[in-house]
Order: structure tokens, then sequence, then C-alpha cells
């Protein structure tokens, strides 16, 4: 019998392709090009857009800079994020958004913009 485990497993080394259907996906539009990300997420937003749900509303920030300052409340978090830090927003998560009291670890999805690294070394949630 297959456990959670195995399918779970089958899942994540299963090739995006055969998990996401970009045509039923929401695309971040040509914002992203003006967005300091590596290239290659670029590519992977422009790809497989990004997913929309009961109560994920995919609208990534129009705005150039990121917009949003950290919530930073554990240590895992100061490993990722300095307040000073700023995150794009992708979408959000809840029907009762308020940008103004946005928690990145809870309701937002967001994106760390990179800071001069090669490469794709931004973290994503």
């Amino acid at each position: 019998m297959e456990t959670l485990y195995d399918q779970m497993l089958a899942v994540v080394e299963a090739p995006l392709d055969s998990l996401i259907q970009p045509s039923v996906q929401v695309r971040a539009g040509a914002v992203i090009d003006r967005w300091r990300l590596p290239e290659s997420d670029c590519s992977a937003l422009r790809t497989w857009g990004l997913p929309e749900g009961p109560l994920l509303d995919p609208t990534p920030q129009v705005e150039s800079d990121p917009v949003l300052a950290p919530n930073i409340a554990s240590e895992a978090e100061h490993r990722l994020l300095s307040p000073e830090q700023r995150l794009y927003l992708l979408g959000t998560y809840g029907a009762d958004f308020d940008p103004q009291y946005l928690d990145p670890s809870g309701c937002g999805c967001w994106y760390r913009p990179s800071h001069g690294h090669s490469g794709s070394t931004s973290d994503h949630r």
C-alpha cells in the first residue's frame, strides 16, 4: 500500500509540466521585467504563472521596487530577512487583506528580491 509520504514524494519529484497547467494560471505580466529578480525566476513566473484558489488572490504589485516591510517574529525569519528589507507582493491569501498589516510569514505571498547575487538565491514563500 502506498503511504502519504510516497504520494507526496511522487509529487515533489514530478516534472512541473505534469502538475501545473500554465493556461489556467494567472500571469504576472510585464511588471516582473522591472523587478530585481534573477532571470531564471522571471522566466519561471512567465512560464508557470501564479496559482489562484478560493482564498489565494494572485495580484502582483505594479511597483518596480519591493513595497512590503517584513514583520519578523522568529529566529528562522531573522536568518532569512532583515527589518530593512522590502519584499515583492505576489498576491494575497485570505479574505480580509490589508497591505498595511501584511505579515509575510502569514497572509501574504511574497518574494525577497535579489541583491546583486548571481543565480536564484532569493527565498520564495
